[in-house]
């Protein structure tokens, strides 16, 4: 019985190549086929949300789409979401994306029009600082590279946070509002940190025989003191009355 499990697992494994390359390919497009379909499910959700205008909703869906098929109408609707949703910037990244991918005309040319469109309706902070570029810069907590001053980096119109550090000086938080095609300016203005005095601790006291002779005076001193407290001064202890004293 065993020489046969043998004989079976060899004859499996001594199989032409031929058939497991026709048995991976076929694995491989039935996985091809698995994906194919899980992404048209999340594109038919994603256009039923933006239907309703659930724009939030669809984001991921569309996304996830396009990650999982590579499938140009899944990035344009992408692209399309973003810009729904007013994030001009991510907008303009996904239809740049499109643009670079083998797409048909119709669409080439309706991403260039859009493509065009969030480049004029994007903003920008100008940041300069005196100094080297050892600052660590980040715009709405997102972490931006200095390479030079000034740093120019485009936003979506509205309120935003620019926050900065350096070694050896105080943050900064600045809040700058930026309109529509708008450039504003910031100028980082580090404070140095206050220097920090060393302190130099005062050397131990010596325990020589000195030392040991004061102890002993002060012990003596405290020791009269407390007899003078517990008998009531220069007068001996009475006994209260109503006491009776019984002898030692």
């Amino acid at each position: 019985m065993r020489g046969l499990l043998c004989l079976a697992l060899f004859v499996a494994v001594a199989r032409p190549a031929a058939a497991q390359e026709a048995e991976t390919e076929t694995v491989q497009d039935a996985a091809a086929a698995e994906r194919d379909a899980e992404a048209r499910a999340l594109f038919e959700r994603g256009m039923a949300l933006t239907q309703r205008g659930q724009w939030s909703d669809a984001l991921p869906l569309f996304d996830r789409a396009y990650a999982i098929s590579d499938q140009p109408a899944a990035l344009y609707n992408y692209a399309i979401t973003l810009r729904a949703l007013g994030r001009h910037v991510d907008a303009l990244r996904a239809f740049e994306q499109l643009l670079a991918l083998e797409i048909n005309d119709a669409m080439r040319e309706e991403a260039t029009g859009m493509a065009r469109e969030e480049r004029g309706r994007l903003g920008a902070l100008l940041v300069r600082a005196a100094g080297g570029t050892d600052v660590t810069l980040r715009i709405d907590a997102r972490p931006i590279e200095v390479a030079a001053w000034p740093t120019r980096v485009a936003v979506d119109p509205g309120a935003h946070v620019v926050e900065a550090t350096r070694e050896g000086h105080h943050p900064l938080r600045v809040e700058r509002e930026v309109g529509e095609g708008e450039e504003v300016e910031v100028a980082l203005e580090f404070e140095p940190l206050p220097a920090v005095e060393s302190v130099v601790a005062p050397p131990p006291p010596k325990r020589g025989w000195i030392a040991g002779v004061a102890v002993g005076a002060a012990a003596v001193v405290v020791g009269v003191v407390l007899a003078v407290v517990l008998s009531g001064g220069a007068e001996p202890l009475q006994p209260r009355a109503g006491t009776v004293e019984v002898p030692l």
